[in-house]
């Protein structure tokens, strides 16, 4: 991604990213777009004299309402997933801190996403997704209600 500008904490990693993101079949405009955000978060780390180190999901959640505050787009922590994936397989950006399942929905969640990438062998963003897709049936499962009644 020769065309992106890439100062900062991250610059190190601006390459290897762009090869992860092709690897995991991101098309070349939405890998651009990645490592363009990826770009610009390096840069406010700088200025917030930060470094990967100090890249956890709530350090990108701030960053990320900085952005929805100036009207950008793609505001959110989950625009950062595939980037803080990697920077955590690197191990140059601390793991998330589990919050542990709170209620008994999360808990089945949990189970299920564990037994998809152990039995299945589904990918992380993968089991992530059909977690998701689950979570209503969860939810009223573990409410003792009959799924699809309200």
């Amino acid at each position: 991604m020769e065309d992106v500008q890439f100062d900062g904490p991250l610059a190190p990693y601006a390459g290897g990213f762009a090869e992860e993101l092709a690897r995991l079949g991101f098309a070349p405009r939405p890998a651009r777009h990645q490592v363009r955000l990826a770009a610009d978060l390096s840069a406010w780390l700088a200025e917030s004299g930060l470094d990967t180190a100090g890249l956890t999901d709530a350090v990108v959640a701030a960053y990320a309402a900085v952005r929805q505050a100036a009207g950008m787009r793609h505001t959110t922590l989950a625009a950062f997933r595939s980037l803080l994936e990697y920077l955590r397989r690197l191990g140059v950006s601390p793991e998330p801190v589990p919050a542990g399942p709170v209620t008994p929905a999360e808990s089945l969640l949990e189970e299920f996403r564990a037994w998809l990438l152990a039995e299945r062998g589904v990918t992380s963003e993968v089991a992530r997704g059909y977690r998701e897709l689950v979570r209503p049936f969860a939810e009223q499962h573990a409410a003792g209600q009959q799924p699809g009644t309200p």
